[in-house]
């Protein structure tokens, strides 16, 4: 099984020292000092804060071959389903890999897509949760839903638009009875021309800004509802 060690290597190519240390693993693995290796590859994982993904799946990789080298199949498999998470795309060698280790490395496979699904089915809920309370908050003001969802930007922005709809409302609403009373008391054509105008203006400003509060307030409720949240990707990471 030693010829396991022919197992790709990912480093990050930035720090020639990591990766020194990590060609060591997989030289000591393959001369069979696994006692050495193992311990070799634990404190880089412990020590290398810098370490990428990949260097970290292949060092979960070499430490599942050496429980399994060591008679210790369960945790090679759980070295192995650390591995998956960090890189999806490993797959076994049917060259290099033992029957053995091939054999460990199918039951990590079929518990890491377990813990995906698990993983997927958890999200989903956590999201379909965090859109009914959002949706619930839009309903009493347009732009919580959105602050809720981890959108704060979006949510004041929502906030700001509906209270200028509404006051730009309430403050056409309470001008037209005046110029209504205006364009009555006119005393010429002209004037009453000039006062129908600004009674027609006054009233599309209501009907617009009366349309745009009632469009913000239902794109506030519609967006908290059926919009992807950033407070489940927080949770996630």
């Amino acid at each position: 099984m030693s010829s396991a060690a022919a197992q790709p290597m990912a480093t990050n190519g930035g720090d020639s020292d990591t990766t020194n240390l990590q060609r060591q693993v997989y030289e000591l693995y393959g001369s069979g000092k696994i006692a050495e290796a193992e311990h070799l590859a634990f404190s880089i994982l412990d020590a290398q804060s810098d370490l990428t993904r990949l260097d970290r799946a292949a060092l979960h990789t070499i430490l599942a071959f050496c429980a399994i080298a060591n008679a210790d199949e369960e945790s090679g498999v759980r070295r192995f389903v650390n591995a998956l998470q960090l890189n999806p795309d490993l797959t076994p060698d049917p060259i290099t890999w033992s029957p053995k280790v091939r054999r460990a490395f199918e039951r990590a496979y079929q518990e890491y897509l377990k813990k995906t699904e698990q993983e997927r089915q958890y999200q989903g809920a956590l999201e379909a949760g965090i859109c009914r309370d959002a949706a619930s908050r839009s309903l009493y003001m347009p732009g919580l839903g959105q602050r809720l969802k981890g959108q704060p930007v979006k949510g004041t922005m929502m906030t700001a638009l509906f209270w200028v709809a509404v006051g730009t409302f309430i403050y056409s609403e309470m001008t037209l009875p005046e110029a209504r009373q205006q364009y009555h008391d006119a005393q010429t054509s002209s004037e009453a021309q000039d006062r129908w105008r600004d009674y027609r203006n006054w009233y599309r400003m209501a009907l617009v800004s009366g349309s745009a509060a009632a469009v913000v307030y239902g794109g506030a409720f519609v967006d908290a509802l059926w919009t992807k949240s950033d407070l489940s990707e927080k949770v996630k990471k």
